[in-house]
C-alpha cells in the first residue's frame, strides 16, 4: 500500500512539472506551424525533462520511492502513465480548439516524464 502512494506522488509531480512546461510551450507556440519532426522534437523533450528533474531536485531532494527497484520500475512505467495523461489532455484542448504543442503528443510528453525520471533516479536521494 504504501508503495501506491509513493508511486502516486512520483506520478503526480512529474504531471505537474509537465503541466507546468507545457504551459510554458504553449504560450509561445504558433498555431500555424507545420509538425516538427519527431526525432528533434523528442529529444528536445527529453532534454527539456532532464532539466525539469533537475530543478525539481532543488524542491523535492529526496525520492518519494524509497526501494531501489522500485524506483528503476518507475522509471519505465512513470513516463508511461504521464503520457498517457498528456495525450488525454490533449484531447480536451483538440475539442475545445486550442492549439496543440509538443508535449500534446504521447511521444514527446513520454520523453519529457522519461528525461525527468532518469535524472531523479540517479540523483534523487
Amino acid at each position: 500500500m504504501e508503495f501506491l502512494f509513493e508511486l502516486l506522488g512520483e506520478l503526480i509531480l512529474q504531471i505537474v512539472f509537465e503541466f507546468l512546461a507545457q504551459s510554458a510551450f504553449r504560450a509561445l507556440a504558433d498555431p500555424f506551424r507545420s509538425p516538427r519532426n519527431i526525432a528533434y522534437s523528442m529529444s528536445g523533450s527529453l532534454l527539456w525533462g532532464a532539466i525539469a528533474g533537475g530543478l525539481s531536485l532543488l524542491v523535492l531532494r529526496h525520492s518519494f520511492i524509497a526501494n531501489h527497484d522500485l524506483r528503476l520500475a518507475n522509471m519505465l512505467f512513470t513516463p508511461i502513465l504521464a503520457g498517457c495523461a498528456m495525450a488525454l489532455l490533449a484531447q480536451l484542448r483538440r475539442q475545445n480548439g486550442e492549439p496543440l504543442v509538443g508535449l500534446d503528443r504521447f511521444a514527446d510528453a513520454f520523453a519529457f516524464a522519461l528525461g525527468m525520471a532518469i535524472v531523479r533516479y540517479f540523483l534523487a536521494t
